[in-house]
């Protein structure tokens, strides 16, 4: 008897055991479950604010992309370019009131960037005006350049380039006044003195003579633009005159950060005495009217960049320019520099 008495406690024992490591397993699975239901529910949250993120960035550059042709057709009224170059009130070509529909001569924004600001290098002439700002962070201080300048193409082939900088406010010694000159593959220089602020633009006397002084670039260093050199195309769209014919186009493209600025990036960093800049974005937008020539274009840019001024400061900088076409294939109205 007692021998039965022990089997069945045994058997009893067993079974508790059992059951035991049943409600163990149940207990983590549901704690696992819990866990799960804890992971989703943070995903979940970190996915929405990720949206709400993106969603807020891609209104940023919305809100910027827009700013910066606001900002072109502001110039252009300005200098009373807007009405000469899109005629927007005049409904030329319309007969009784039936719009003609002009076909785009562009399709995308590669194929019209390429194609203007080609066209734009290979002027017989043009005249070029322009604003804009650097902004950069250096030992720790934020540092504001305003700039002004001039690029020039006479009907001879001579150029000159006129640059005026303001450091706003710190005094890392880029406030400088300079002109470049370019006539038989030869660069001469001047400075110029008195720089000051007069009539919204930043400008400077300039009497001294031409120099001419060795220099790697013998020309004024556009972009390189070409099927290669444009890595994105950012937005193409085009605005209609009131008769249906096109008014101008806009066009937005990103720019290889190395072969398209490679005569720039010489003249930067031998104008300002840094090292090569190293570029990690380089967006261009333009203005083109239908006949393909450029009107006015934005470019920003951000480098990196270092200068020795008592010790090596290195920087990354971002600079926003906006030019306007004043004029192309006739005589400028400014003075042929004397070289």
């Amino acid at each position: 008897m007692e021998n039965n008495r022990e089997i069945i406690e045994y058997k009893q024992k067993s079974l508790e055991e059992k059951l035991q490591e049943k409600y163990e397993v149940i207990d983590k699975f549901a704690f696992n479950v819990s866990n799960i239901n804890k992971i989703i529910a943070i995903m979940l949250v970190f996915f929405i604010f990720m949206c709400f993120v993106y969603g807020v960035k891609k209104n940023d550059k919305l809100n910027y992309e827009n700013n910066v042709y606001e900002n072109m057709i502001t110039t252009l009224r300005s200098k009373q370019l807007y009405d000469m170059y899109l005629n927007l009130d005049q409904d030329e070509g319309q007969t009784e009131n039936i719009k003609i529909n002009e076909n785009p001569i562009f399709n995308n924004a590669k194929e019209a960037v390429i194609f203007a600001y080609n066209r734009l290098v290979n002027y017989k002439s043009y005249d070029i005006d322009g604003s804009g700002v650097t902004n950069a962070e250096a030992v720790g201080q934020q540092v504001e350049v305003k700039i002004n300048y001039r690029n020039v193409k006479f009907l001879d082939g001579v150029q000159m380039d006129e640059n005026v900088r303001y450091e706003t406010q710190t005094s890392f010694g880029q406030t400088e006044a300079a002109q470049y000159a370019y006539k038989n593959g030869q660069r001469y220089r001047r400075f110029g003195s008195n720089i000051r602020y007069s009539n919204g633009r930043y400008i400077a006397d300039f009497n001294g003579s031409f120099s001419q002084y060795n220099s790697v670039v013998k020309s004024h260093p556009f972009y390189i633009i070409n099927e290669s050199t444009v890595t994105y195309e950012k937005m193409f769209s085009f605005t209609r005159k009131s008769n249906g014919r096109i008014a101008y186009y806009k066009a937005t493209v990103f720019l290889d950060t190395s072969a398209s600025v490679a005569n720039y990036a010489k003249d930067i960093q031998e104008q300002g005495g840094t090292s090569y800049p190293s570029f990690s974005s380089v967006e261009l937008s333009c203005i083109i009217d239908p006949n393909g020539d450029l009107m006015s274009y934005t470019a920003t840019e951000k480098m990196t960049l270092s200068k020795t001024i008592v010790v090596d400061i290195t920087t990354t900088t971002t600079t926003v320019t906006t030019s306007v076409l004043l004029s192309h294939d006739v005589e400028p109205s400014v003075p042929k520099p004397n070289i």
